[in-house]
């Protein structure tokens, strides 16, 4: 069952740290390059689907994996594994962290602006959206690191 569960937190782990990968390398910059009023209103319409996508049920289980798996490794084999706990620490504070006090504040100003206002919304939101989301990248490529570096899986 251990097994079972390091697999599926790896995997999950993968498609959460690329889908913020493919952000960081083309979407953004692909976004950027429209008209800025319709690149607000599609990052606005991307937002609005990520929430009801199969994303956010992986997002939270490699949350929760983060935390369960080191303890429950810790419970089998009796000793931290550096890996699992390299893996746990940069998704929960470089991904779920970032993502919940910085990443999610940004969209939801940027889906509280006017029409009037999106243009103006969308230059002082790309920036700082896309530098975390880079934070959020490393991250993610961090914890897949941690969990390729553990032994048990």
């Amino acid at each position: 069952m251990y097994r079972f569960a390091f697999q599926a937190t790896w995997i999950s782990h993968a498609l959460v740290a690329g889908t913020f990968f493919a952000f960081s390398a083309f979407v953004m910059a692909a976004l950027s390059r429209m008209d800025p009023a319709m690149a607000a209103r599609m990052m606005n319409s991307i937002n609005v689907a990520i929430v009801r996508s199969p994303f956010i049920p992986l997002f939270l289980f490699s949350a929760v994996m983060s935390v369960v798996l080191p303890i429950w490794a810790w419970r089998v084999e009796g000793r931290l594994s550096v890996g699992l706990a390299i893996s746990g620490a940069s998704y929960l504070l470089g991904i779920l962290v970032v993502t919940a006090t910085l990443n999610v504040p940004m969209n939801d100003r940027l889906a509280a602006s006017d029409s009037a206002q999106l243009a103006q919304a969308w230059a002082s939101y790309a920036g700082p959206w896309t530098a975390w989301n880079h934070v959020r990248t490393l991250a993610g490529i961090l914890s897949i690191l941690g969990l390729s570096l553990t032994a048990k899986g």
